[in-house]
């Protein structure tokens, strides 16, 4: 969330407080998490006012979601902590960029001490960057001037508009129009409106406009007089409203005394074309260099003017100014516009009196045509300028790299490979970024659903497939098109869209006994719940009561979307709350019968179930199937009330915002949910009903005519059956994979992307002249393939190896259709007849397309803009894209691309996560890291536990895969510490040590007390006085034996002539110490000491240590030994040696007697008799 040191205070002229639903907020070191979601125009900047201990300030410095975000205090550092339910206010910290430049914060803000809303002036001291986000509020029309500060080169100020989803839920920038929104000053003046007096200034993203009928109005002057300068100014839109007697004004001017550099790019100026001097943009300071490019000068006197300094222009567009350029630019000035018919461009390849056609010239809006050919594809790539380096253009988009446009804004029509997102929003709501949305191949985008005040989210639909009631959606490593829907319903009433689950699975799937936390429709696991927990499982908690919720969508393995019964807000549960997981419905029929699960324990009767009328209720029902095992009941949908917008949906769950793992077969049997009904098969009686992803296998019995899926009765219509995996073992079963009954009054069914095989008939359709659309089925090995009555359009359909392809009549619109081996009864225009189709394994039953097939790949319609049923994936989920294959499966001409989806619980992290793509045959490593504090708790792949493994590799990747990894907190350990008479074991107590960690202890007898045993876990280790556990994963136990320690005698003697201290019996205890002294009588030496009767040598000292036995130590003299003789001599001369001289027995020593100059020698004494000198 910004630059090391960064300090965030947001500008907005909303003074009141943002927190318009009263959420509450938890602050726990930097996040603060709100009990729902925050608005969108919330973000970096605002201020947090709450009360822990006293009133409390918080300053949002990121946003993760709409309920979580980073924040610190004012200074930068850790906030005041808040507990769960602290009320809290939120405002912007400013209501003018003007209050924010004084230091007058808003005065609704509660402040701890006074001016604790503002930092400090002087950046350079405090190690700060000034970051100051503005917000789309209204309009701001405050005179500012920058001064009064002190910044640098590290330490600037940066005034901008936040547009990231990390900083804020909704872009507060312009989008290249004055027009279209964003923060705003719009100022009455006659001078300067911003007024830049510091060196170190950054302005981004602003609408900055004056409005002027006298004097010299300027929106934005640069006038700083220190040196250093580094000020920069992009993605602005600066605009003049001028009339009358306006004496001069110019959109942008650089002027004053200071030295450095000014950066400008991505700008658009206009309208500055009052009295004598009106100029887009001017360098006036005399010792500034002036960096200018990719701007759009439009319609002023002059549009571009270097009256003094250095100016570099390059791809600049002057356009229907009075002059386009004026002054001398400098040398390296390069690719600049003028026109329509001047001719004075600066600098080398310049583009001269060209027509620029811009989207709507005259009303303000110079973003470059798709038509225009004056400035497309003109300019020079500066992504490595040396002076002002970068990529994108005003709006943020990417600029086409070694081809730009020139001007503000790059046009996005030939060179790299751009895809739409289109984003819509029902009623209630809204979603963000909304419309036609561009997205580079390969990126990512993000986007924010937002309900109004009174709404709910209802339901997302991304590419027709719904994601259930999210808040918020990123496509991935975008490489088509798509679209995003969604719908709202009011609080309060039924919601549009209810969730619920079928599975064999009766169990309790909270199998770790998770707690939960349900605040809002946000239920938080302690812990990762397994992967085949998704939407439409119940939640059965106790909070006042029994109570029932239901997922809505997965957010990661430990937090979910949920809803009561009706969908609206569950019962609130606190944290710890125990809770149980179950499928609502054990099979199909059950759910249609409505039969809940018998484990759900519900609050009244009939909670599980919701009401059959979808169009009074106002509903649509989502029923999601779950691949537990195989669901061996019939199903008939009969008594229900639908609309066009109060649908029936059967499917699969495959995204991981509702479910971890898919539960969708690859396209091959056994890999997915799987229903083997008796002989009533799927039965669709009901308009509106959906059904998608089922394998339906081995319906009906030998000798009856039983269908997998039927869609009969009177008016079943508007139904559609769709990737589904469709066959039957069962022999002489003269029924139909899909059927529809010759009396029933049909109408605008569709068949797609269904794989068929092993039916007796495949698709039957036997209506009449009602239209159906049965596009892209594979069909094999059937008596009859696909057969009309009148009804069908037939398109991109395989109907293969059928003892009759083809049968009936088909609609003329028929096309692409393919029959083979050999026969040729393939429908419709531009038919495949008699064509082999190379299958990856036919006799396997795996008709996906090999890459060595010619019959089928490549000869497809391009269905995607179909008008009746447009198409973009096949039975997998896989893009359709360029020349369509025909059948249900898309080959990739280039190889098969596969998705591992990698997701981490909490406490942990796994790289590289999110959607990762593989080649086919491709290899693909993930690395499990835990947080500190925090260990692996198992890694699932493809909802298989490989254990606490911190690496995983999948080898020759031939299909979609998943791997989820869930930590815990790092589990702890106990050392219990026995204490026993007679000593200490040190640490004692319990000592609580992390896993894997080692520990020491150190056993200590106490005095008299020796150590007899150490055991640990019950087993001895012996008599150690140290003892380590290394790599602890256990529990343990450590106790120390102790005894009392014998006593020891040490017989101490000498013999005559000397004497031995201390003497006689010395009694020690076990391991004691004891040191003898040994001195010799006068005249007398030691001859030798005998230690236990071996003689350790003539030694005067001897020190027996760690006594562990009797000893005995005898010292023996002899005559003589060392004597001394004291030589002093006095004064007038001197005696060498001199002094205490110490002498063996016998030995001899000469002594030298010299008198100092005219002195002789008196006297020498000798033991006190004199001897004549």
């Amino acid at each position: 969330a910004g630059a090391a040191g960064a300090l965030y205070r947001s500008v907005g002229t909303n003074a009141s407080n943002l927190n318009t639903s009263n959420r509450t907020v938890t602050i726990s070191g930097s996040t603060a998490t709100f009990s729902g979601s925050m608005p969108d125009n919330v973000g970096v900047g605002d201020v947090l006012t709450y009360s822990a201990g006293g009133n409390q300030l918080a300053f949002i410095h990121g946003r993760t979601t709409s309920t979580v975000f980073t924040v610190k205090n004012k200074d930068g550092g850790t906030p005041a902590a808040a507990p769960a339910g602290t009320a809290v206010g939120v405002y912007r910290a400013y209501t003018s960029l003007y209050n924010w430049e004084r230091g007058s914060e808003n005065s609704n803000i509660t402040e701890p001490t006074e001016d604790d809303v503002n930092p400090s002036t002087d950046l350079v001291s405090t190690g700060t960057v000034m970051m100051v986000p503005c917000y789309a509020d209204g309009n701001d029309s405050s005179v500012v001037t920058i001064n009064g500060w002190t910044t640098g080169p590290g330490n600037y100020i940066k005034i901008y508009t936040p547009t990231a989803i990390n900083e804020v839920g909704t872009s507060q920038r312009h989008n290249g129009t004055w027009g279209g929104g964003g923060y705003a000053r719009s100022v009455s003046t006659t001078g300067n409106a911003l007024l830049i007096e510091e060196e170190n200034v950054w302005i981004e993203g602003l609408r900055l406009g004056v409005t002027a009928s006298s004097g010299s109005p300027n929106p934005i002057r640069v006038a700083p007089s220190g040196t250093g300068t580094d000020v920069r100014i992009s993605h602005c839109i600066i605009r003049g409203v001028l009339s009358d007697t306006v004496d001069s004004s110019e959109g942008l001017i650089i002027s004053g005394s200071g030295t450095g550099t000014v950066r400008i790019w991505n700008n658009i100026v206009y309208d500055f074309n009052i009295g004598t001097e009106c100029t887009g943009i001017e360098n006036w300071a005399a010792n500034m260099t002036v960096y200018l490019y990719n701007n759009t000068v439009y319609n002023c006197l002059i549009g571009i003017w270097r009256s003094d300094g250095t100016l570099v222009a390059k791809n600049n567009i002057a356009y229907n100014n009075g002059d386009n350029y004026s002054g001398t630019f400098d040398d390296s000035s390069t690719n600049n516009l003028s026109g329509p018919s001047q001719s004075d461009a600066r600098g080398s390849n310049p583009r001269n009196a060209v027509t620029v056609t811009f989207v709507n010239e005259a009303g303000d809006d110079f973003h470059l045509a798709s038509t225009d050919a004056g400035a497309k594809q003109y300019g020079a790539d500066l992504s490595a300028d040396p002076y002002i380096a970068f990529s994108d253009d005003i709006d943020g988009e990417v600029r086409v790299s070694g081809s730009w446009d020139i001007g503000a804004d790059e046009c996005h029509i030939g060179g790299e490979t751009w895809h739409t997102i289109s984003a819509a929003a029902g009623s209630g709501g809204s979603i963000t970024p909304s419309g036609t949305v561009s997205v580079i191949e390969g990126a990512d985008q993000g986007f924010t659903i937002t309900a109004d005040t009174g709404y709910i989210v209802a339901d997302v639909v991304v590419d027709g497939s719904s994601v259930g009631a999210v808040t918020t959606y990123t496509f991935t490593n975008v490489t088509t098109d798509h679209s995003i829907t969604t719908t709202f319903t009011e609080t309060g009433a039924t919601t549009a869209t209810l969730y619920r689950s079928v599975g064999t699975n009766a169990s309790n799937l909270n199998t770790n006994n998770r707690t939960v936390t349900i605040s809002d429709s946000t239920a938080t696991f302690s812990g990762s719940m397994p992967a085949d927990v998704g939407v439409g499982d119940a939640l059965t908690y106790n909070s006042g009561g029994n109570r029932l919720a239901f997922i809505h969508g997965r957010t990661s393995s430990t937090v979910f979307t949920v809803r009561d019964k009706d969908g609206n807000e569950p019962t609130a549960a606190s944290a710890g709350t125990a809770v149980g997981v179950y499928r609502a419905y054990t099979s199909l029929a059950n759910w249609e019968s409505q039969t809940e699960n018998p484990n759900i324990t519900e609050p009244t009767e009939n909670d599980v179930n919701p009401s059959t009328n979808l169009v009074s209720a106002n509903t649509v029902i989502m029923v999601a199937c779950y691949a537990d095992g195989v669901d061996t009941t019939g199903l008939s949908i009969d008594g229900w009330i639908t609309g066009p917008d109060n649908y029936i949906r059967i499917y699969t769950p495959t995204s991981t915002s509702q479910v971890g793992i898919s539960q969708r077969h690859t396209g091959t049997a056994g890999t997915g949910y799987r229903i083997d009904p008796d002989t009533n098969g799927i039965r669709i009686g009901e308009s509106y009903t959906q059904i998608e992803g089922l394998e339906v296998f081995d319906f009906g019995e030998s000798g009856y005519s039983t269908c997998g899926i039927r869609i009969y009765g009177d008016y079943a219509h508007s139904c559609t059956i769709s990737y589904c995996l469709i066959h039957s073992e069962v022999s002489d079963n003269g029924g139909a994979a899909i059927a529809m009954d010759p009396y029933g009054s049909f109408s605008n069914n569709k068949i797609f992307n269904n794989i068929i095989y092993d039916v007796y008939y495949g698709i039957g359709v036997d209506i009449g002249p009602q239209d159906t659309y049965v596009y892209n089925n594979t069909v094999v090995d059937c008596s009859l393939g696909i057969y009309s009555d009148e009804s069908v359009i037939a398109k991109n359909n395989i109907a293969y190896n059928n003892a009759d392809n083809y049968s009936g009549t088909f609609e003329s619109t028929s096309t692409n259709n393919l029959s083979g081996p050999t026969q040729t009864d393939a429908r419709g225009s531009n038919p495949r007849n008699a064509v082999t189709v190379t299958f990856v394994n036919e006799a396997g039953n795996n008709f996906h397309l090999a890459e060595s097939d010619t019959g089928a790949r490549g000869y497809g319609a391009d269905l995607s803009s179909d008008p009746d049923l447009p198409l973009s994936f096949d039975i997998d989920g896989d893009t359709r894209s360029g020349t369509w294959d025909i059948g249900a499966d898309e080959y990739d001409v280039g190889g098969a691309t596969y998705t591992i989806t990698a997701v981490s619980g909490p406490g942990g992290s796994i790289t590289p996560s999110g959607t990762v793509s593989v080649s086919e045959g491709g290899e693909a490593t993930f690395t499990i890291t835990p947080d500190t504090g925090y260990v692996i708790t198992d890694v699932q792949v493809d909802g298989t536990s490989v254990h606490a493994v911190s690496s995983y590799t999948f080898t020759n990747v031939d299909a979609n895969h998943t791997i989820v990894a869930s930590f815990d907190p790092t589990p702890t350990y106990t050392i219990t510490v026995n204490q026993a008479s007679g000593g200490v074991i040190s640490p004692g107590g319990t000592v609580t040590v992390t896993q894997g960690a080692d520990q020491t202890f150190i056993i200590v007898p106490a005095t008299g007390y020796a150590v007899a045993d150490v055991l640990v876990d019950g087993v001895s280790v012996g008599a150690v006085t140290s003892y380590t556990f290394t790599n602890i994963h256990a529990n343990h136990t450590i106790t120390a034996v102790f005894e009392e320690a014998p006593t020891f005698t040490i017989s101490a003697s000498a013999e005559n002539y000397g004497s031995i201290s201390p003497e006689g019996e010395v009694v020690l205890n076990w391991g004691g110490s004891e040191t003898f002294t040994i001195t010799p009588d006068p005249g007398y030496g030691v001859a030798d000491v005998l230690v236990d009767g071996v003689s350790v040598g003539a030694v005067t000292l001897y020190a027996f240590s760690n006594v562990t036995a009797d000893h005995t130590i005898v010292a023996s003299f002899i005559v003589g030994g060392q004597h001394t003789i004291i030589a002093v001599a006095e004064s007038g001369g001197s005696i060498s040696p001199s002094g205490t001289i110490t002498l063996d027995q016998g030995q001899s020593q000469t002594f030298t007697i010299t008198p100092d100059a005219g002195n002789s020698v008196s006297d020498v004494e000798v033991d006190g008799v004199s001897w004549a000198p």
